[in-house]
């Protein structure tokens, strides 16, 4: 089999067009969708920090909650020691 230039150029640069060509597709990607990672694999530390995010956004919920309940606990309370002071 005979190798020409073409042959020659195909090999060296066609995998390297492959690896552009996928980049500029993971790019385009995430311009499109806003996104800068769909799955973790993607970008690891960019998973943890938003994972880490995520559950600080779940505690301060449940905190926010909580205090929802004991302000209205504190409110009852005061209510009815109002009305012991009253009768």
């Amino acid at each position: 089999m005979r190798v020409t230039s073409s042959m020659y150029y195909d090999n060296l640069f066609g995998q390297s067009n492959n690896k552009l060509s996928k980049s500029l597709f993971d790019v385009n990607k995430q311009i499109a969708s806003g996104v800068k990672i769909q799955y973790a694999g993607e970008n690891v530390s960019a998973f943890v920090g938003t994972m880490q995010l995520d559950n600080e956004m779940t505690t301060l919920g449940q905190i926010k909650k909580s205090t929802e309940s004991a302000y209205k606990v504190s409110n009852q309370t005061d209510a009815v020691l109002n009305e012991f002071g009253t009768s």
